[in-house]
């Protein structure tokens, strides 16, 4: 085989500029099939935890945690850290814990253990005196039903209702070769918002869970339509706000904006979701929480190779990433979307979802369909997510916040 040739390499930029920045949010690209990480061929873990809401909690409070995810089922068992606490089961996807009290910031594990098997959310919950994305009360007592109660959701200070009404996402991305890329810069920053009727379910319940890989995941959306809240909305935290204008795209209305900056995007901060224009004017308060750092140093730094130097080797043997500081984010995603070595043609997607410790290995069997030297783009993002209740109708405003760099690479074995 040879390796690609400017010719290829060429061919690959038109088809990479419209591939979006690799962020959950992307359109949906083939088949699911599903890569564990540790090994091969095991089928998805029965027991599972997507999220928690809220994903923090106050010092020296007992806070009601509502875990989603799957697998609960019969004798259901629930440690935070190493506390074993009491459970309230609302169903196979839904239950409710009280944390302990804690002195110290702490971010700790989450723990649960069914008749079908356990799980462990790595670092999952955070014990600390920042602001937290919502007022960290669940109430289950009426949770038969599948839902919590949400009837004191419209003074802004009630529960969550268990119902979804919309996602907000704010990414900022350092692109290693612009040029590669079809970026007419360095930093890629955007935001995005839908928002639309509550509903059951969840807008990332897609990804993969913490140590595993995806390939052409099947990304899914709540919403198809999504409310007109006027001509914009605005996220509004750090030293300023962030106008993101309507887009209509058939039935779908949503807001975003591209464009931006390191400046608007501090780290370690809340942005509310403020709708001024609605019919009934609303303030979605901790829709979103950036992480708590970016990356000082990441390995193969090669990805990131400008110019001649672009599309480094990325062994699909042992295809290790490591990166520092540890422990920032809820979790590290990465993203390798494969072109053919000749054509430049899209070939396929691998996502994978790895703890924030510092290294991760994804499998080669997640690289088993593709060849020697055909060509990547390669997204590594900190990611962490928020959970905020809306203040009209106690439904939950999910929030994502990616802040990674986006590389090249040739695959060889």
């Amino acid at each position: 085989m040879t390796t690609p040739s400017s010719t290829c390499r060429a061919a690959l930029l038109a088809t990479l500029a419209a591939a979006g920045c690799g962020v959950p949010g992307l359109a949906q690209k083939g088949a699911d099939t599903s890569v564990e990480a540790d090994s091969e061929g095991q089928q998805e873990a029965p027991v599972a935890i997507d999220a928690l809401d809220p994903a923090q909690a106050p010092l020296q409070t007992q806070t009601e945690i509502l875990v989603r995810g799957r697998g609960f089922e019969g004798e259901v068992r629930v440690w935070i850290g190493n506390t074993e606490v009491e459970v309230e089961l609302i169903g196979p996807r839904q239950l409710v814990v009280t944390t302990p009290e804690v002195r110290a910031e702490a971010a700790v594990d989450v723990r649960v253990v069914s008749d079908l098997g356990e799980a462990v959310l790595k670092d999952g919950l955070r014990f600390t005196d920042d602001p937290i994305a919502d007022d960290g009360a669940v109430d289950g007592a009426d949770g038969a039903d599948g839902g919590t109660d949400g009837a004191d959701g419209a003074d802004g200070g009630g529960d969550a209702s268990g119902l979804v009404s919309g996602y907000t996402e704010l990414g900022l991305y350092v692109v290693g070769c612009p040029s590669c890329l079809g970026f007419s810069g360095s930093v890629v920053g955007e935001a995005y918002a839908v928002l639309h009727e509550p509903t059951d379910g969840a807008w990332l319940d897609w990804l993969p869970g913490t140590g595993r890989c995806v390939n052409d995941p099947r990304r899914s959306t709540l919403s198809s339509t999504g409310r007109d809240e006027g001509a914009s909305v605005y996220l509004q935290g750090g030293a300023g706000g962030i106008a993101m204008n309507r887009v209509r795209d058939g039935a779908l209305t949503y807001y975003s904006a591209s464009g931006l900056g390191t400046s608007d995007m501090p780290y370690n901060t809340s942005f509310d979701l403020a709708a001024p224009s609605a019919s009934t004017p609303y303030t979605v308060t901790g829709a979103v929480r950036t992480v708590r750092d970016a990356f000082d140093a990441f390995e193969p730094i090669e990805l990131l190779s400008d110019g001649a130097y672009a599309f480094a080797d990325l062994s699909a043997g042992y295809a290790l990433f490591q990166w520092a500081p540890t422990g920032v984010s809820d979790a590290m995603m990465i993203n390798i979307q494969v072109y053919d070595g000749t054509t430049g043609a899209y070939r396929g997607e691998i996502l994978c979802a790895a703890s924030d410790s510092g290294s991760f290995v994804v499998p080669s069997s997640a690289f088993s369909d593709y060849y020697a030297y055909d060509l990547a783009a390669v997204w590594i993002y900190r990611w962490s997510m928020t959970d905020a209740v809306h203040p009209l109708d106690g439904s939950t405003i999910q929030g994502g916040n990616a802040v990674g760099l986006i590389g090249t690479a040739t695959l060889v074995p």
